[in-house]
C-alpha cells in the first residue's frame, strides 16, 4: 500500500487535474513490471492491489488510462504468479528459510 501512497501522493501534489502523458503511462508500465519480476509473491500481490486500486480511482476520471491500469493489473499478476509457479519461494536449502518445528515433539506443543 505504500506504493500506492507514494504515487497518489505525488500525483496530487505535482500533477492534480491533469492527464496522464504517454510517458507516464509507459514508465508506469515498466517500473511495475519490472518491480513485479523482482518481487517475491507478498509485494506482487501488493503491486497488483495497488494497480487494481488506481485502475477503479481513474475509471471516474479517465477510462482509457483505468482500462490500461487494469491491463497492467493483469500482466503484473501474470509475471509474479508465473515466477512464484517456476521457482516456489520459501524452498530448498538456498532459500535462507527453515521450519520453525524441527521434529514431531515440537509439532505438538
Amino acid at each position: 500500500i505504500g506504493v500506492l501512497d507514494l504515487l497518489h501522493n505525488g500525483s496530487v501534489a505535482f500533477a492534480k487535474d491533469q492527464p496522464a502523458t504517454t510517458m507516464v503511462k509507459a514508465l508506469t508500465g515498466v517500473g511495475f513490471g519490472l518491480a513485479s519480476a523482482a518481487s517475491d509473491w507478498i509485494f506482487g500481490g501488493c503491486l497488483v492491489y495497488d494497480l487494481v486500486a488506481l485502475a477503479v480511482g481513474q475509471s471516474a476520471l479517465d477510462g482509457g488510462w483505468a482500462k490500461l491500469l487494469g491491463a497492467y493489473a493483469v500482466g503484473s499478476a501474470a509475471i509474479v504468479g508465473a515466477k512464484n509457479l517456476a521457482r516456489p519461494p520459501y524452498n530448498g536449502p538456498e532459500s535462507g528459510y527453515s521450519k520453525t518445528a524441527m521434529d514431531d515433539m515440537q509439532d505438538r506443543v
